[in-house]
């Protein structure tokens, strides 16, 4: 009889500023950090191009078998916005997004959004706070707890993967998890 092995997750937080974080499910304490995939006078191609390298990277170093990413739902009520500096994010973050999905068809690992209502609410036990910095300060808060990240950490970048991978690795592994992979 062969042991069925355990996911190993890639989390990602997709933006100009890229938190990942990636783990074995059940496998104790992931590795996590950031990636500056851009400034903010860059072409978008440049991010597009930094978050494929270092995709390719991660899938050579770590072999993920499957990526979760935040949905981009805050991309769709972003885009209602008239305000040119937020379009041009969207857009930006929209790519990201593609990016990550047509990586995940070219490396043969399946790729899933996780709700980032959900996640938070497993992470951190509520999903919303009404105070966008308060919220960020503590899923930073928890992952320093949880030792995703080190002590005086601030990014909320990767704090924000460590928060979907935990809720992944959660996900992933309980019984009714296991329909995810599928």
């Amino acid at each position: 009889m062969a042991l069925a092995t355990k996911p190993l997750i890639l989390a990602l937080d997709l933006g100009r500023q890229c938190g990942f974080c990636v783990g074995l499910c059940g496998g104790g304490v992931p590795i996590s950090g950031s990636w500056k995939l851009s400034s903010g006078g860059d072409s978008h191609g440049v991010a597009y191009d930094q978050l494929i390298r270092r995709l390719e990277e991660m899938h050579a170093e770590f072999r993920p078998t499957i990526i979760f990413k935040e949905d981009n739902r805050a991309l769709r009520i972003a885009f209602n916005s008239k305000e040119q500096r937020r379009i041009a994010s969207v857009k930006m973050t929209d790519g990201l997004h593609a990016m990550v999905e047509m990586m995940g068809v070219r490396l043969g690992v399946p790729v899933k959004e996780a709700n980032m209502d959900t996640v938070r609410k497993h992470f951190i036990g509520i999903a919303r706070l009404g105070d966008r910095d308060l919220l960020k300060r503590t899923v930073v808060d928890r992952a320093i707890l949880l030792k995703y990240m080190t002590r005086g950490s601030t990014d909320d970048d990767q704090a924000d993967a460590c928060a979907v991978w935990d809720w992944a690795a959660s996900t992933i592994g309980s019984p009714i998890g296991q329909l995810v992979l599928t």
